[in-house]
C-alpha cells in the first residue's frame, strides 16, 4: 500500500518516510537503539509500537495495517501534522504555521503553549504573527503537550509531542471557527 506515513522516534532523533507503491519503506542511516514507530494511513487505525534496532546493516519489519470502524481525524477535519528536520541551532525548536480550517488561510493572534505532560502551567508561550507563523526556540528535548487556542475558534491540543535532541519540529496546525457547524467524516 502506498502513502503510509511512518515515523521512527527516540528522545534523541526522529526519521520520517512514506511507503512506496508496493508497500515497501526504508529509513537511511538510523543508529542502533530503541525507537517508537508511528504508522498511519487513511482508513486504517494509527499504530504505535516499540522497535529495537541491533547492530545490523539491514533490518526487515513487516507491518499489518488494521482497518478502523471509526474515522481517523488525521484524515478528516482539522488536525495538526508534524515533521522533523535536522537541528540547525544549539537546541531544538518547534516552529510552524496556524491556518484556518478548511480554507487554510494563515491566522494571526493564535495563542500556543508548550507544557510538560501532566503540568497545568505552560513552560513556553507563543503567538502567531500576521502570516500565522510561530516559533518556540531552544526547547529542551522531551515530550510536551501543545495547546492552541484563539477566541472565536475551537481549541486543539496535541499530547506527547516528541521534541528529539537532534531535530527541529515543524508543525502545520489547522483550527476551525467556532460557528457551531458540524464536521462529518466518512
Amino acid at each position: 500500500m502506498s502513502g503510509v506515513s511512518l515515523t521512527l522516534m527516540s528522545p534523541e532523533r526522529a526519521f520520517q518516510t512514506r511507503s512506496t507503491r508496493d508497500g515497501t519503506f526504508h529509513f537511511d542511516n538510523v543508529p542502533d537503539g530503541t525507537y517508537e514507530m508511528d504508522v498511519s494511513a487513511e482508513n486504517y487505525a494509527r499504530q504505535q509500537f516499540p522497535v529495537q534496532l541491533p547492530n545490523a546493516a539491514v533490518r526487515s519489519l513487516d507491518i499489518s495495517l488494521k482497518l478502523t470502524s471509526q474515522p481517523d481525524l488525521n484524515y478528516c477535519g482539522p488536525h495538526p501534522s508534524f515533521s522533523y528536520s535536522s537541528l540547525t541551532g544549539p537546541a531544538p525548536r518547534v516552529a510552524g504555521i496556524v491556518t484556518t480550517y478548511p480554507n487554510q488561510r494563515p491566522l494571526r493572534g493564535v495563542n500556543l503553549t508548550l507544557s510538560s505532560p501532566g503540568h497545568s502551567q505552560p513552560e513556553r508561550r507563543a503567538v502567531s504573527d500576521l502570516k500565522g507563523r510561530f516559533t518556540f526556540d531552544r526547547i529542551p528535548a522531551g515530550s510536551y503537550d501543545l495547546k492552541v487556542y484563539r477566541i472565536g475558534y475551537l481549541s486543539t491540543e496535541t499530547t506527547r509531542l516528541l521534541v528529539p535532541s537532534e531535530n527541529n519540529v515543524e508543525a502545520k496546525i489547522q483550527i476551525q471557527k467556532d460557528d457551531k457547524s458540524l464536521v462529518i467524516c466518512q
